[in-house]
């Protein structure tokens, strides 16, 4: 009887052995979606020499080293997580999906406006025999339309884009007339229309148009001159004026603006920190869900909840509570510019905490994502002619999840499956394995608790057999570091989990392919009572030993 060293063995000591132990210590070590590590040289130094069992063979397998924020950078998104200059890690979720300007709010329909201008004479005159031109005066009210709000009363509009089509139609085709139009007395443009030009187009553009706030129209100064003329006039409308503005677009709108509604979302953002705990969850001791606002609407914006929830796995929703939430009664008016802070954005935030809602207890349900819906009303208060829009003016709103990794856990993760082919190991007749360990060293700067179970499966992926038969089915493989008053780890070196599997394993798991792991991972001080809060930085370290010892009993007659 003699032993000899398993075949193959060049085939275990590659990088291989990195995405075979990635796939399954590491997402029970760390918090979710942890399925990578940093490939390392095997060294075979490092492995424990006191592995060497007499006659047999010690095999090791490999060794890797994970460092946490490399393990994150390789398994996350890297604009979800935050290093601090100390190394302390946080996972950000953001969503900046609602944005509006003023000129999809509020716009200006085109004018098509028209007015019979009558007879200024009280009865019927035979313009011939004036001595001289008769001068009358009128004003004429243009009304405006805006779309988009209610109860609206304008003092002006600076306009960007538009033009005026003005149009006279003589009821008296010999009458001699002159017919002037001006916004206001102070304007510095006019239109004259008389028998012989009776249209004319003028560029409103840059124009600062008065408007009566009353009726919201532009009131128009007219002033018709009648000259002696072979025509009689009898009383009724002598001419008949169309007044049209196209393309009617503003730079700045003054005065109140009325009541118009803004709704927001709902803006979601997936969680994927709890995308593969299976059960249990992170309990975050300082969640901060923010709602940022960004504001160049020059009025008061009341802002509203109209839905904030966590979706859970099963699409069950939560709702997000608590006085930090602003309600209708409450009148949250948002910060806004004043008009000698025009074309500025003035900044506003809502904060939610576990002090102010129930962030805490919502998220230790470990939902899948956070959606958040936010309604606003304009000027709440009622009338203010201190009102102002540029038809740049935006609201934009953004939320953001902050998850400082601090806190405590108990967590159900499962792992994806992974290769794992016996054959690779050891090629010849299982029977030729008197004995069978799997040997495990750690040293560690993680404040978890590990404990896990893995699962045999054949090419079918029909379950063979486990690793681990005792009490439960799992057991800890890992006691996490120790840590300081501020819930800092501390280096330590656990002891090595050596696992001998039975006869009947052995020969269970020699037709494996495949293997899924199973475990829990607690964080250092959670039971029991009081819990400990820990916290987690991107120099936190794990370095994994594997080996497998194998006694062997083989017939000398195979040589």
């Amino acid at each position: 009887m003699f032993s000899r060293k398993p075949r193959n063995i060049s085939d275990l000591i590659t990088n291989r052995f990195c995405r075979n132990i990635a796939g399954s210590l590491l997402p029970l070590l760390i918090l979710a979606s942890l399925d990578s590590c940093v490939k390392e040289e095997f060294n075979a130094d490092l492995v424990d020499p006191t592995l060497q069992i007499h006659p047999g063979a010690a095999a090791p397998i490999g060794w890797a080293n994970y460092r946490l924020d490399e393990i994150l950078m390789d398994s996350l998104n890297p604009d979800e997580m935050v290093i601090g200059e100390d190394g302390f890690i946080s996972m950000v979720y953001h969503n900046d999906g609602y944005s509006i300007e003023a000129a999809d709010l509020i716009s200006l329909p085109d004018v098509d406006y028209r007015k019979p201008v009558n007879n200024p004479f009280k009865g019927t005159v035979d313009l011939d025999t004036l001595s001289s031109e008769v001068t009358f005066h009128d004003t004429i009210p243009i009304p405006l339309n805006f779309s988009g709000t209610s109860g609206a009363a304008v003092d002006s509009i600076l306009v960007r884009e538009g033009q005026m089509i003005l149009r006279v139609s003589p009821a008296y085709p010999g009458m001699i007339f002159n017919m002037d139009l001006r916004a206001d007395t102070v304007s510095e443009w006019q239109v004259s229309l008389d028998e012989s030009i009776t249209s004319d187009t003028v560029s409103l553009a840059g124009t600062m148009l008065p408007v009566n706030p009353a009726s919201n129209s532009i009131p128009m100064q007219l002033t018709l001159t009648l000259r002696p003329s072979p025509e009689v006039i009898t009383a009724g409308p002598i001419l008949d004026l169309n007044i049209s503005i196209t393309g009617f677009e503003y730079d700045v709108i003054y005065g109140y603006l009325g009541q118009f509604n803004v709704s927001a979302g709902p803006q979601s953002f997936p969680i994927d920190f709890f995308r593969r705990t299976v059960g249990g969850t992170f309990y975050f001791k300082e969640p901060r869900l923010s709602i940022r606002f960004r504001n160049s609407f020059g009025l008061p914006i009341q802002v509203d909840t109209l839905g904030f929830t966590a979706v859970g796995r099963d699409g069950q929703t939560s709702s997000i509570t608590g006085e930090g939430l602003p309600e209708p009664s409450d009148h949250r008016i948002l910060e806004y510019p004043g008009r000698e802070q025009m074309g500025q954005t003035v900044k506003d935030s809502i904060i939610l905490d576990r002090d102010n809602t129930d962030l805490f207890d919502l998220l230790g349900t470990s939902p899948d994502e956070i959606s958040v819906r936010m309604g606003g009303s304009t000027n709440p208060n009622g009338e203010d002619h201190r009102n102002f829009l540029l038809d740049t003016s935006r609201l934009s709103i953004s939320t953001e999840l902050l998850l400082p990794l601090y806190g405590y856990a108990d967590l159900l993760l499962i792992a994806d499956t992974l290769d794992f082919i016996f054959s690779d190991f050891y090629d010849n007749p299982p029977q030729e394995i008197k004995r069978l360990f799997f040997r495990l060293d750690f040293r560690s700067l993680l404040p978890v608790d590990i404990t896990t179970q893995l699962y045999f499966l054949d090419q079918d992926y029909t379950m063979l057999d486990s690793l681990f038969h005792d009490e439960g089915d799992l057991r800890q493989i890992v006691k996490g570091s120790p840590t300081d008053g501020n819930g800092v780890a501390q280096p330590s070196t656990p002891d090595p989990v050596e696992i001998e599997l039975t006869r009947q394993q052995i020969d269970n798991i020699s037709s494996s392919h495949y293997i899924i792991a199973r475990g829990r991972v607690t964080t250092t001080g959670y039971d029991p009572p009081p819990i400990e809060q820990v916290r987690f930085y991107s120099y936190y370290y794990l370095d994994t030993y594997v080996s497998a010892i194998a006694e062997l009993e083989l017939n000398s007659n195979d040589y």
